[in-house]
């Protein structure tokens, strides 16, 4: 038994050779990196086992020391280069060299970052190389790697280089190390599990490595070898993950025949080279939902479409999951990273995402829009990704910056942590490792964390401009992109978050500038609750007060920022030009959660159109024009609607896609449906299961194959009758008597009692063949069955209640033509007994023999027994056809109820899913997912505009169906008014954009890795374009129309139109107005009285099919003055706690006066 060696950095292995750290451990032994004589870095392996030991598990030493005995003089660019090989006491060493790391380390690195997999374009590069490399070792040195995966493609600096050559076989030898010679099964050819090789079978592994880093998913999902083993030699691969422009490439790569492959490694990855140039897209979904005729649920007066047709569905245009009708494709969108602190920030990007979600759909499928949001407190993660779909932030978003216990900034870095935050501030510190309002622990969190929350950044604003999002996102919808990218700050000024706010502002500019986007649009939005009222906390009061004194300190071209971080060591800041491009405060009127959820909802109405870049240039424009005295703070105003019809559309699409998870997996009545019968008297016709039908497709399967026993045997009774018959003498009937039986039995089976040909449980040739063909029939008729009964699953309603009860009806039907022919097989049974008994006794009568005169005696015997064989052949070989065709019944039925084993895992795979969907909360909840209540459809659904009158100041509206209180409400209600003509409508198109494209119900579950992308997810898609159909409204404009006929005045529209006031600055602040509205003929009157009443208003239009219509009241370049009203509310309780350094609101203390803001 080895003892494992232990080794420390330090230790010496070979002279000249120390150990530095460990790179990595397996199953194969260790590698270390190591510094070699001269200094120079080399990577040293220690490979498991031991060589010449008697012990089975060092087989692998063995088999490596033979691979590096092929591989050692091999020389070549994309070859790792063996240097030095040593064997220490049977331990083998070897000296490489040594690579920055491999492709599974880049992929991991990619993944982290946001992205699925590698770059093509970058992916391609890498593995032509290795390609090269491969092809290097079959062509010159006729040798095979035979394990090619990430793990053993290695990168030095930004080339390829294969390695790890423990499998290296010769092209002319073959695998003799287990099933596949210790080869991972993921990556392994067909003809590797039978042992053989060809000069292709690392193409087929390059093949896989191409798919899963390019996608993150494999080809073949087994889990075990055998699994594996059985997809890569039987199964085709699934490709699904892959681009179009890639499939047809991959798919010949991964041929099961090696000679349909590519001629080389390189040539596989020309091909792929040389595909359409069209961009990989990493975010699109499977199917794109389908525009649909638009028809009224609620107004019968409206004519329904015509039932759906496949062709007509194909003829359909197809638009992104942003819009649902047709409209002009001029919406531009702009990378944005969303950047959310602390609580306020949290629910701010909840609402933007919402706001989003309403207008562009999924926002999987627009990668240029990052939300990231950071909070010392991990119990709020669940808060960030919990609730509703629209709104929750991915788990990946939520970004913890905690705060270490107090004694760990005492011994680390103590001196320098010293000089910016005292120790009063550190004591504060308690157990709850929480801010607690203090803006100093705030910044402490960010000091703590800076190199993590910069870098995440980094790779949020790369991935937000990278070529393949943009190219993503402008097809999913159809819209331009800004090649500009913004990045917006959303926090509270009350809290200690804010006190990370200065230094974040100056790091991601000077982030931006490292980017190469100097000018790109940095904002914050800090929230400033509600001073006036006498409830604020005076630490909130002086919170404020102190964030906004220090943003408008360093804003002061004359005061650099400076700043370092995580020690002396650390990064450093020392930054002279200004930050933020603007800092927008937002203010409340009252405290109160209402007014809280107001100032989230007009935030989030803004910033959305700075995400659409609805805003023109003029507005950025304005944005950097220079008041008397400039200060960096803005403020805005915004009124308009708001028809949610995105979110009502998606909740309910998610709404009908679990009512319908739900009936699909409901139990078979007890009824036949007429639907089951009219398949099962489809299939009786056509396969008429009868043992005689069976009987004739056995004898045509087996003649068809020359294996015609019966045939043969009466050939034989021929020639012996013919030779008693022409008088040949027979000198030993006994004998003659013996071979005869024994031939017939090697036929037919046990002829004797006991048989000369191997005793009584003999089966004979003949039941051998008549068993194998009913097996392969018994598989043939199982799944010709499956198919015909699996176009059940396509039809509405209960879907797999429905196929199982087919299946039941199938197996029974199986079991009565069983049972019924028994009888017949038991009476021919006991025919061959009988028969048996008189061979029996002619074969003793050959056996007696005697004299005789001129042998007549003998030959009368022959006769007899010949007559006896003759009779049971003849009976034996009706009794095993037709045993077989019973034998075969019993195997249908068998092989149906195995496949029922297959439904029980896909209802429980769909009730998962079901499950997973949160219902809505209903107002008056159906009896059944089916409205059948007609009198339901005749009801106008009016709107009205549904306004929370918590300010003075005007607000955004929600345009909400009638007695509906919020979305989920009035998605539910949508769901309970559709009728069964429309739930019938709806499925027919799941099934015909979603289920049928990916193989049916059944298989989809069954083979899924993610159920909720592969299904799920289209579900809701289409389904939310089939109800898009159904609803009358198609925009803000639609529903605000109807809300003014309703009215029978203009005033709806006069209303809305009423610019909001800003919180901040007075009646002579420079200010701009901006209405954001389609533009109609019927609004130009009314929009030009608005104009009227005020200057400097630019209209700017919209799509008609906008979700919003607002109008903006912005001033930008607040002066000092305008800020006096808010500030002097805070001033006393900013001088109040100032006067001590454990209650002061100040996040640094190393700036000894702060720039008065007076």
């Amino acid at each position: 038994m080895n003892t494992k060696t232990v080794r420390n950095p330090g230790d010496v292995p070979i002279p000249g050779y120390r150990l530095i750290k460990p790179l990595g451990a397996g199953g194969f032994g260790e590698v270390w990196m190591c510094e070699a004589p001269g200094g120079i870095h080399k990577a040293i392996k220690f490979v498991r086992g031991k060589l010449n030991s008697n012990n089975d598990q060092d087989v692998f030493a063995e088999q490596e020391y033979r691979a590096l005995q092929v591989v050692k003089d091999v020389r070549y660019p994309f070859v790792l280069t063996t240097e030095r090989i040593d064997v220490q006491e049977g331990e083998i060493i070897i000296v490489m060299e040594l690579a920055d790391r491999s492709l599974q380390d880049v992929m991991v690195e990619v993944q982290e970052a946001g992205l699925i997999g590698i770059p093509r374009e970058k992916l391609i590069n890498y593995l032509a190389d290795a390609a090269d490399g491969l092809d290097h070792m079959i062509d010159k040195c006729k040798l095979q790697h035979l394990d090619v995966k990430p793990r053993n493609l290695f990168l030095i600096g930004d080339r390829i280089k294969v390695a790890d050559f423990g499998l290296v076989k010769s092209l002319d030898r073959r695998l003799n190390a287990g099933l596949l010679g210790g080869a991972s099964p993921l990556y392994a050819a067909p003809e590797t599990f039978s042992g053989k090789l060809s000069r292709c079978s690392d193409q087929y592994s390059l093949g896989i490595v191409y798919m899963e880093l390019l996608t993150g998913k494999y080809p073949f999902h087994g889990r075990s070898l055998r699994q594996l083993a059985v997809q890569h030699l039987n199964h085709e691969p699934d490709l699904r993950p892959l681009p179009e422009r890639d499939k047809a490439v991959v798919r010949r790569a991964l041929e099961k025949d090696p000679a349909k492959r590519f001629p080389s490694s390189a040539a596989f990855i020309k091909a792929l080279r040389e595909t359409p140039s069209e961009r990989v897209n990493l975010f699109e979904r499977k199917s794109e939902p389908v525009v649909l005729q638009e028809t009224n649920v609620w107004d019968d007066s409206i004519p329904m479409a015509e039932p759906l047709t496949k062709s007509t569905l194909d003829n359909a245009s197809h638009i992104g999951m942003a819009e649902f009708a047709t409209h002009e494709n001029s919406l531009r969108l702009r990378p944005i990273v969303f950047l959310g602190i602390g609580g306020f920030g949290r629910r701010a990007l909840r609402e933007i995402r919402r706001r989003l979600a309403d207008r562009l759909g999924d926002l999987h499928n627009i990668p240029i829009v990052r939300f990231l949001y950071l909070d010392a407190d991990p119990e709020l993660r669940e808060r960030a990704i919990g609730g509703l779909p629209d709104s929750a932030l991915e788990d990946q978003s939520v970004f913890a910056i905690p705060l270490q216990s107090p004694g760990k900034y005492r011994g680390r870095n103590r001196d320098h942590l010293m000089t910016w935050l005292p120790t009063e501030k550190l004591n504060a510190l308690g157990r709850s490792l929480q801010f607690n309002g203090s803006r100093a622990l705030g910044r402490l969190a960010l000091y703590d964390n800076y190199l993590r929350v910069i870098s995440r950044l980094k790779r949020e604003i790369e991935t937000a401009m990278h070529p393949e999002s943009i190219s993503n996102t402008s097809r999913v919808g159809g819209w331009e992109v800004d090649i500009t990218p913004r990045v917006i700050v959303l926090s509270s000024a009350l809290g200690g978050s804010s006190g990370a706010i200065p230094d974040l502002g100056f790091s991601i500019r000077r982030l931006l500038h490292q980017l190469n986007y100097p000018l790109a649009p940095l904002e914050s939005f800090l929230f400033c609750g509600s001073p006036e009222d006498p409830a604020t906390p005076l630490r909130d009061l002086a919170n404020l007060y102190a964030t906004l004194s220090e943003i408008n300190h360093f804003h002061d071209s004359s005061i650099p920022f400076h700043a370092e971080y995580t020690g002396t060591e650390g990064p450093k800041l020392d930054e002279k030009d200004e930050a933020w491009t603007g800092c927008y405060l937002l203010r409340n009127q009252a405290r109160t959660p209402e007014a809280l959820e107001e100032t989230i909802s007009s935030l989030a109405s803004y910033v959305t159109q700075l995400t659409f870049s609805t805003l023109t240039e003029n507005h950025e424009t304005h944005l950097l024009e220079k008041s008397a005295q400039p200060t960096v703070f803005r403020s805005f105003g915004i009124s308009g609607a708001w028809f949610p019809r995105g979110l009502i559309l998606r909740a309910a699409a998610r709404e009908s896609t679990r009512r319908l998870l739900e009936k699909w997996q409901e139990p078979p009545g007890s009824a036949i449906d007429e639907n089951v019968q009219a398949k099962l008297d489809s299939v009786d016709s056509s396969n008429s299961f009868e043992p005689t039908r069976l009987r004739r497709q056995f004898e045509e399967r087996i003649a068809a194959e020359g294996q015609q026993s019966a045939n043969q045997l009466a050939r034989k009774f021929e020639h012996w009758n013919r030779q008693i018959n022409e008088g040949f003498g027979i000198q030993d009937p006994a004998d003659w008597a013996s071979q005869a039986v024994e031939e017939v039995t090697l036929e037919l089976g046990a002829v004797l009692a006991v048989s000369t040909a191997g005793g009584s449980q003999s089966r004979g040739r003949l039941a051998t063949v008549f068993s194998q063909t009913a097996y392969e029939v018994a598989a043939k008729w199982t799944d010709q069955l499956f198919s015909q009964l699996e176009c059940l699953t396509s039809l509405p309603g209960p879907k797999l209640g429905r196929f199982e009860q087919a299946i039941a009806q199938i197996g029974s039907l199986l079991s009565n033509q069983a049972t019924s022919y028994s009888p017949f097989v038991l009476a021919k049974r006991e025919r061959v007994t009988q028969l048996r008994k008189e061979v029996q006794a002619a074969y003793q009568a050959c056996a007696v023999g005697g004299f005789s005169l001129f042998g007549l005696r003998a030959n009368r015997s022959i006769r007899n027994l010949l007559e006896a064989l003759s009779n049971f052949s003849h009976e034996r070989y009706e009794e095993t056809a037709d045993e077989t065709a019973v034998r075969c019944l019993r195997t249908i039925q068998s092989n149906l109820e195995e496949r029922c084993r297959d439904l029980l895992r896909c209802r429980q795979r769909l009730s998962h899913m079901k499950d997973a969907i949160l219902p809505l909360t209903q107002v008056n909840p159906p009896s059944s997912p089916l409205r059948k209540d007609p009198a339901a459809s005749n009801e106008m659904l009016h709107l009205q505009m549904t306004l929370v009158p918590t300010s003075t100041r005007a607000a955004v509206g929600t345009l909400l169906p009638k007695n509906n209180p919020n979305i989920q409400s009035a998605a539910c209600e949508l769901v309970d008014r559709l009728q069964e003509k429309d739930w019938a409508r709806l499925e027919e198109v799941l099934q015909t954009l979603v289920i049928q494209p990916s193989g049916g119900l059944i298989p989809i579950c069954i083979q899924s890795n993610d159920l909720g992308r592969d299904l799920v997810l289209p579900l809701v898609e289409q389904g939310s374009a089939f109800l898009g159909s159904l609803v009358r409204f198609n925009g803000v404009f639609d529903a605000l129309r109807d809300v003014q006929k309703a009215q029978q005045s203009e005033e709806a529209f006069e209303k809305l139109l009423a610019p909001a006031e800003p919180s901040l600055g007075g009646a002579d602040s420079e200010e701009r107005v901006y209405l954001i509205v389609p533009k109609k003929k019927d609004l130009q009157t009314t929009v030009l009285r608005t104009k009227s009443k005020m200057n400097d208003v630019e209209w700017i239009s919209l799509p008609e099919s906008s979700s919003e219509w607002l109008v903006i009241r912005e001033r930008n370049c607040l002066r000092i003055q305008d800020l006096q009203e808010l500030l002097s509310m805070c001033r006393e309780a900013y001088t109040q706690l100032s006067g001590h350094i454990g209650t002061s609101p100040h996040a640094r203390f190393d700036v000894q006066e702060w720039l008065p803001l007076e």
